[in-house]
């Protein structure tokens, strides 16, 4: 979640953008924003001079978009006055010379909040914005998201947007309020057992200098059963933790995933120095129920695909028995069809079948022939189906998997766990 040493939360860079006129492009945000309603300008009329008219609109709109005050001195961008200006039928060079003075911009800004409903950030608003804000700080740990939505949030209620440092100090403690939530929905469950066996997934496994935590994330190569076994090790090795499934931990999938990112992306070391045990474990029970979905979609999906190779083995080699027959086959054929034309000939001469035959093929020959013939048949259904068999005890090695998770030893290869 968020890390925040200071009272900070943005870049200089997202302050800025965060509080930036539309560009000129934007023409829908300009649309949205700045196009004046009849009511706006009749109020707008009711100021004294065509400057201060267009001063007032000026206000109006930044107050609107970005949302703040107009600062004294403060620079509008051109096409913004020369927008306004020609909605209000004036010209935009009258405030080339115009005095911005404090106790006139005071007023109008009383004016419009009066005429226009805007509120001052103050504790009111604050309270409200608090309760309204904090299930959003519970679904991301970005804290620029966090801020966007609560400036769209503060836009769209017409609250007068305070300076972004202040946002900051205001949203810090909700934040922090939103992590220590997550972090409790994640950990009240532990155990001493359960947390030991995190606490495994920083350790070195054996003298291979990688973590635990590193070796479940590890791409596992090409599609075999050594493969798959060694996915299903690692799928018994995070079970053994004990956890609960996501759906039973009141916590928005969200902010889980991006839990399980930041897990990720830390070094064991780094995760390992986490000095707050809650945020650590939080962590890491974030990484083993994501880690847990990823490995049974790995293995669901290896082991189709060993199937797929079961069956198309089966079906090759059926393929390869047909065409290696083929000429025996043919041969039998042919002198299955010789036989068939003797026995029809001698059936319209009246002639006795057996003497028929003995004038082509001499009878202990014709028994040979229908020995070999019997090696040659295959079922009526002609299926490769039945040569899938062949090829069970490939796949059934994965059946054998029953290793201890917590007595790994290194192994580079599987050795069979048979008990029997």
């Amino acid at each position: 979640m968020i890390t925040m040493a200071r009272l900070t939360l943005l870049t200089k860079i997202q302050r800025k953008n965060l509080m930036a006129f539309p560009h000129p492009t934007e023409t829908r945000l300009i649309a949205r924003y700045y196009i004046l309603s009849q009511q706006d300008i009749d109020i707008i009329r009711r100021q004294q001079s065509p400057e201060n008219q267009l001063a007032f609109a000026l206000h109006l709109c930044v107050l609107r978009y970005p949302g703040r005050i107009w600062h004294i001195n403060e620079m509008l961008p051109d096409y913004l006055i020369q927008f306004v200006a020609q909605q209000l039928t004036l010209s935009a060079n009258i405030l080339s010379d115009y005095t911005h003075d404090p106790e006139l911009r005071r007023g109008q800004l009383r004016t419009l909040r009066q005429h226009f409903n805007f509120s001052l950030y103050n504790d009111t608003t604050k309270a409200i914005l608090h309760d309204w804000i904090l299930p959003t700080a519970l679904s991301t740990h970005k804290a620029a998201v966090v801020m966007n939505i609560l400036i769209g949030k503060m836009r769209q209620e017409n609250i007068i947007i305070p300076e972004i440092t202040t946002l900051e100090e205001f949203l810090h403690p909700i934040i922090q309020q939103a992590n220590s939530q997550i972090y409790r929905q994640l950990t009240d469950q532990l155990g001493k057992r359960q947390t030991q066996a995190l606490d495994m997934l920083l350790a070195k496994r054996n003298q291979t200098g990688v973590s635990y935590r590193t070796w479940l994330q590890e791409p596992v190569g090409g599609v075999s059963v050594d493969n798959l076994l060694i996915l299903l090790d690692r799928l018994t090795f995070i079970r053994a933790i004990g956890l609960s499934t996501p759906k039973e931990y009141a916590i928005n999938s969200n902010s889980l995933n991006q839990l399980a990112r930041e897990a990720s992306r830390l070094s064991a070391w780094r995760l390992a120095q986490r000095t707050d045990d809650e945020e650590r474990y939080a962590l890491l029970v974030a990484f083993a129920l994501q880690q847990t979905g990823i490995l049974i979609d790995q293995i669901l999906e290896m082991f189709l695909l060993l199937y797929h190779q079961v069956f198309k083995k089966a079906k090759n080699a059926q393929t390869q028995r047909f065409v290696k027959d083929g000429k025996t086959i043919n041969q039998h054929l042919n002198q299955y069809m010789e036989i068939g034309k003797v026995l029809i000939a001698a059936r319209k001469r009246k002639q006795d079948a057996f003497e028929a035959l003995d004038t082509i093929l001499k009878w202990e020959k014709f028994i040979d022939d229908i020995k070999q013939i019997e090696t040659l048949v295959r079922p009526k259904s002609f299926d490769f189906l039945e040569l899938v068999g062949t090829r069970y005890s490939y796949v059934r090695r994965s059946a054998k998997h029953c290793c201890n998770p917590f007595n790994f030893r290194g192994r580079t290869k599987h050795e069979s766990c048979d008990t029997d």
